[in-house]
């Protein structure tokens, strides 16, 4: 014979009602987000585009590289929109608006109102193109391609960049980096834009220059490094670990 409950032998007879869980569970939370993303990948295309313009695209342009603040806040700012991580289909989509549509902008800071050569060293451009690169070699060339406009911001003119930080404006400057550093070499061009609205103008208030960088990618049969990781390279971007390598 079944043993009464303790509970159940006291004054009113009666056992209690169990208690109704108002949590929802993880398999309803994951049930009910794909079927979110079934309703959005059964709109039109075009409709779709016009979602990913909403969500991904930013009203000023996203810093990729600077000689001022923290990695991890630079980090933070220019990590891909959470949309990508949902799957392959909407992370292609809402990739190709996000990298072609915003501007993305290095920032050099200069701690002086006119260029002056005692304070040349004040001016080094390389750890700001340096995030930048590192930024664009977590990509696949493919989406690298996408990226429609990359700019320089800095208070200084062109002229005083190419006499104060370096003749060439390039990174990396020599072919063994070239080689080793992923196969793309970032290109400052004598080429204004005239895009103000620039996360550092928004930021700190100046009327800076914009100069256009364009990013040069080796030829794959040229580049030993690219070729033996550029498979390992696209798996994982196609996976989503390179996002969550930035978070």
């Amino acid at each position: 014979m079944a043993r009464r409950s303790r509970r159940a032998k006291g004054g009113h007879g009666s056992a209690p009602a169990e208690p109704v869980s108002i949590v929802s569970t993880s398999q309803d939370s994951a049930h009910q987000q794909k079927e979110e993303i079934c309703h959005l990948m059964r709109l039109p295309a075009e409709l779709r585009n016009s979602i990913y313009e909403l969500v991904v695209v930013r009203p000023f342009a996203i810093t990729i590289g600077s000689n001022m603040g923290s990695s991890k806040e630079l980090s933070k700012a220019s990590q891909l929109p959470a949309i990508t991580r949902t799957n392959h289909q909407i992370r292609n989509e809402a990739l190709s608006i996000f990298l072609g549509a915003n501007t993305f902008d290095v920032y050099l800071h200069c701690d002086y109102g006119r260029f002056d050569y005692r304070h040349y060293d004040r001016c080094d451009i390389r750890p700001a193109l340096s995030g930048a690169h590192s930024w664009l070699g977590r990509m696949t060339p493919d989406q690298r391609r996408q990226i429609k406009e990359i700019v320089l911001c800095t208070p200084l003119t062109f002229k005083a960049l190419v006499t104060i930080v370096s003749p060439s404006l390039e990174y990396p400057s020599s072919d063994k980096e070239w080689r080793l550093c992923g196969g793309q070499r970032l290109h400052i061009v004598d080429e204004s834009v005239g895009d103000k609205s620039c996360a550092a103008n928004v930021l700190c208030g100046e009327d800076l220059n914009h100069f256009r960088i364009k990013v040069e990618e080796r030829d794959k049969e040229h580049c030993n490094v690219c070729k033996l990781f550029r498979p390992i390279l696209e798996m994982c971007s196609d996976e989503g670990v390179l996002d969550e390598a930035r978070t």
